[in-house]
């Protein structure tokens, strides 16, 4: 552990060396049981690390607790072990496919598997998606589209795109599949009742709800679940996995009542326990149990009127936050469950507010917001902000004042910022720049390239992306792309000011006006056009990119310098989501010009 947290300080590259005959049982594993490496990871937790000498164990866990502490230490050892496994296991795929015979054909297939489900669990849908659909090409042509393995490969994938919320495509498969399993495999057998239940929840998430879609879905439930007991028993983590999904989605019927309210609660109290009995309390399968859970509990609190801090709402955000620690140590602040987690708690903070403000003004306890948090409303509104009208009509919304609150309360919520609108530096939530900007954090290979910067250098800080994303930036493996950088050579530029608005270019000039948010992107313009000319090895062709808030996950405003004579293939991909800092400048020309947001001189 030590080792781990010496290299996570030092920004060097992760790896792990195993003796050969427990390489061969790990080798075995990604190939054979992706639930067996799983459950190994969800196991980690550094506080439990000891030492052969009790004096060593407490001067390290000493030095974490000052520093670091547990919960970042642990997400960060999941991340890196998680990051060596797959690419490890994406090198070993490299050599069979290399060395493809009909002997490892079948080993070849478990290990894109089991490959597609990591990177899926990771929150790499993209990479997660390119191996299925590949294996399934492979698999169609090789044993047919009814073969057991063919449709075992298309659920899979029905599950990711699923999870990368392509809705559509999710739905044609999960019926696709699910319609074949009936056919070649029958109404009863374990795989089509896993189609049944993945065809249930992928029902429930559809928004709004009508009573058709409700009675559908709750069909499918019943079901799976009976059907489930009856062939796999009560006590699998599948049939439980089910019965949780199924309780969450009563509690959100469209028609919501006491009756189904009661109904889910004893659902959701017979899944949690029976998943923390089989596996352990941090293992993704029981964290899923228990975030559905404390939503339905949530459910019931709105339903009932009784939102006030004190009341059963409390249950809901103490089993949240528990949720919430696990997951940044299990899975990592930036994976989707996590932020699922997030805007939960983001959006019981709004509601409680409300309620509040009504109990106030006499006005409708029921009546809330149509979105619970910005990314929520920024989902509804946006795709990506790529061109200066979308960034325009982002601002448009930021200076209506609402969605610039919004944008406050998450951040707050998230603890990115303090009551006082400045950015945290503390070690959770941990922002990586922000510790740069304050010193706290030195990356040695960015130590002398701060001298290009010259006088600009008293306005802001250069940074360099994670040392195995720059180490990867000419890989094409679907693993890589939109995660590793976006040239070989590739740094930010920082401003050196920890005020909320400059948390992200949509907030900039928000408190300090357009004009001064203008002078501060030319600014930046000239200070990163005067870096590249000065840096080493950097050609002339050079593009300046920002990305918008939420589609970027680092809440500190930072320009992305690409030196555009040696692209990779995370280029093509990431740029298309990403604005020209000179498409921000116009857009802010035209503020000032207007007049909006122009404080009074």
């Amino acid at each position: 552990i030590w080792e781990i947290f010496s290299a996570f300080q030092m920004g060097a590259r992760f790896d792990i060396a195993m003796p050969k005959d427990t390489m061969d049982d790990f080798r075995g594993a990604l190939i054979n049981s992706f639930t067996t490496v799983q459950t190994a990871l969800s196991g980690v937790d550094v506080a439990l690390s000891s030492a052969y000498h009790k004096s060593h164990q407490e001067m390290v866990h000493d030095e974490i607790r000052r520093t670091i502490g547990f919960t970042k230490l642990n997400e960060m050892v999941q991340l890196r072990m998680n990051q060596w496994l797959i690419g490890a296991a994406t090198k070993e795929l490299q050599i069979m496919k290399q060395n493809a015979n009909e002997k490892n054909k079948k080993e070849q297939i478990g290990l894109q598997d089991n490959l597609g489900r990591m990177l899926r669990e990771s929150g790499n849908f993209e990479g997660a998606e390119f191996y299925f659909k590949d294996l399934l090409e492979e698999i169609e042509r090789m044993y047919g589209k009814d073969h057991a393995l063919a449709l075992s490969c298309l659920n899979q994938l029905a599950v990711t795109l699923q999870k990368a919320n392509h809705v559509e495509e999710a739905l044609q498969c999960h019926r696709d599949c699910l319609q074949r399993r009936r056919r070649v495999l029958g109404e009863n057998h374990e795989e089509t009742l896993q189609s049944v239940s993945n065809l249930a929840v992928l029902l429930s998430l559809h928004r709004p709800m009508s009573i058709e879609i409700f009675e559908e879905a709750r069909s499918l439930y019943s079901l799976a679940v009976k059907g489930r007991e009856l062939t796999i028993g009560e006590k699998d983590p599948r049939t439980l996995y089910t019965l949780s999904n199924f309780a969450r989605f009563l509690s959100e019927a469209p028609e919501p009542s006491a009756e189904l309210f009661n109904e889910s609660d004893q659902l959701h109290q017979r899944a949690v326990q029976s998943l923390k009995d089989l596996l352990q309390q941090g293992h993704p399968l029981t964290l899923s149990s228990l975030h559905n859970q404390a939503c339905s509990w949530l459910d019931r609190c709105v339903f009932q009127k009784t939102c006030s801090a004190g009341g059963p709402i409390d249950e809901s955000i103490s089993q949240l936050r528990l949720v919430h620690k696990l997951r940044v140590e299990k899975l990592g602040k930036e994976h989707p469950d996590t932020q699922q987690t997030e805007r939960k708690l983001q959006e019981i903070a709004r509601i409680q507010k409300q309620f509040a403000n009504s109990d106030a003004n006499g006005a409708d306890q029921g009546r809330l917001e149509s979105f619970p948090s910005f990314q929520d409303f920024f989902q509804a509104h946006f795709e990506v902000v790529h061109t200066a009208e979308e960034f325009q009509q982002v601002r448009k919304y930021m200076h209506e004042g609402i969605v610039a609150d919004l944008v406050f309360d998450d951040l707050l919520a998230s603890g990115f910022i303090d009551e006082d609108g400045f950015m945290t530096t503390g070690m959770q939530p941990y922002i990586f720049l922000a510790h740069i900007i304050t010193g706290e954090l030195s990356q040695r290979k960015c130590e002398p390239e701060q001298d290009y910067l010259g006088t600009y250098g008293d306005t802001f800080v250069v940074a360099h992306n994670k040392p195995e994303s720059d180490e990867m930036w000419h890989s094409s493996d679907p693993s890589w792309i939109g995660k590793a950088s976006m040239s070989q050579r590739h740094r930010f530029l920082v401003f050196k000011n920890l005020r909320w608005e400059y948390f992200n270019v949509i907030s900039l000039g928000l408190e300090c006006g357009s004009q001064q948010a203008l002078e501060a992107l030319k600014e930046m313009k000239d200070a990163a056009t005067h870096w590249v000319s000065q840096a080493p090895g950097w050609s002339k062709d050079a593009g300046f990119y920002l990305a918008a808030w939420p589609l970027t996950t680092v809440p500190c405003l930072h320009l992305h310098m690409v030196d555009l004579s040696c692209t990779g293939p995370s280029f093509s991909r990431l740029s298309k989501k990403m604005l020209l800092l000179d498409d921000a400048i116009r857009v802010l020309e035209a503020e000032v010009a207007e007049g909006i947001g122009v404080l009074p001189a």
